[in-house]
C-alpha cells in the first residue's frame, strides 16, 4: 500500500485536530452527522488556524497563539 506519512500524521496540527475531533465526538457525536447543529463559524476558524499554523511549522517559522489568531480572525471576517 502506502507508506506512513510521518511528516502528517506526526504533526502537531494534526494530533491536535485529532484530540479536538475525539474530545467533540464524546460529548456531542461525530461532525458529519451534527455538522449543522453546532458552531460551525467556530470549527471554520480552528480549521484555518491549523492550517496556517501547520503552514508556519513546514516552513520553520513561529506563529501566534490561537487566543491572538481568534482576534484577529475576527476582526477581519
Amino acid at each position: 500500500m502506502y507508506e506512513r506519512l510521518s511528516r502528517v500524521l506526526d504533526s502537531f496540527t494534526f494530533i491536535n485536530f485529532n484530540a479536538n475531533r475525539r474530545q467533540y465526538d464524546a460529548i456531542y457525536g461525530s461532525e458529519y452527522k451534527n455538522f449543522y447543529h453546532w458552531q460551525q463559524k467556530d470549527y471554520k476558524e480552528l480549521c484555518d488556524f491549523h492550517v496556517i499554523q501547520e503552514f508556519n511549522l513546514l516552513k520553520g517559522k513561529t506563529f501566534m497563539p490561537f487566543t491572538q489568531f481568534s482576534e484577529v480572525y475576527r476582526q477581519v471576517i
